[in-house]
């Protein structure tokens, strides 16, 4: 499958605070040759490549991660721009 035929889906999220989850919508670089797909994607500070999972379902690629809280911050509002 060329790479032109590829759709891309990415699921976004709100970076206001409100709620326990921010999403961050990663910059993808993707090429292809006779034999694989080769993907490059942007990571969010912060995480490391142990900290990813990458998976495939329904021939859909998924790449997600998840980071802890820094517990220092405790309660109160965190203001993030």
């Amino acid at each position: 499958m060329p790479v032109s035929n590829l759709n891309v889906a990415r699921r976004g999220g709100t970076r206001s605070g409100r709620g326990n989850n921010i999403y961050f919508v990663s910059l993808i670089d993707v090429h292809e040759n006779d034999k694989e797909f080769l993907v490059n994607a942007e990571l969010p500070d912060g995480l490391n490549k142990d900290q990813i999972n990458i998976d495939v379902r329904d021939n859909v690629l998924i790449i997600s991660g998840e980071t802890k809280k820094d517990k220092k911050y405790g309660k109160g509002v965190t203001l993030i721009q």
